[in-house]
């Protein structure tokens, strides 16, 4: 089975998405045990993920799926430890309401810049505060 591009975790954990099934344009993440064994982190057969990055301090990973609405993609935010064969810990870190897309996040990961594109030369970008829940 053939997978796009991975990202190698700062703790030794391999992840990677992995193409779609058939044409189906459906594509997932995986995290990958040293032994060689996959495990598909998407529970949702129907959904959609790709990796986002990783944060600032190498202790998160980030991904959009649209596991919670097929309309919009959410950024979960998953933490990474260092047997990804144990439970993995992941929430959501922006719930994607409004179709706006996630293009950076702040290094303490307290702030991030959301864009609506209202056309191919058009756009308007916002600052979120993630503890508040304020947007500007």
């Amino acid at each position: 089975m053939p997978y796009l591009p991975k990202t190698t975790s700062p703790v030794a954990t391999v992840f990677f998405t992995r193409p779609d099934s058939g044409g189906n344009e459906i594509t997932h993440l995986f995290v990958q045990a040293t032994d060689g064994k996959s495990t598909d982190l998407i529970k949702d057969k129907k959904a959609k993920a790709s990796f986002n990055g990783w944060s600032f301090n190498k202790k998160n990973l980030y991904y959009q799926s649209n596991a919670r609405d097929p309309k919009y993609f959410d950024l979960y935010r998953m933490q990474v430890n260092e047997k990804p064969e144990g439970k993995v810990t992941t929430n959501i870190a922006y719930k994607n309401d409004d179709g706006l897309d996630v293009s950076s996040i702040s290094d303490d990961d307290r702030y991030m810049a959301l864009v609506k594109t209202n056309s191919t030369s058009d756009g308007d970008m916002y600052l979120l505060d993630t503890q508040s829940g304020k947007r500007n």
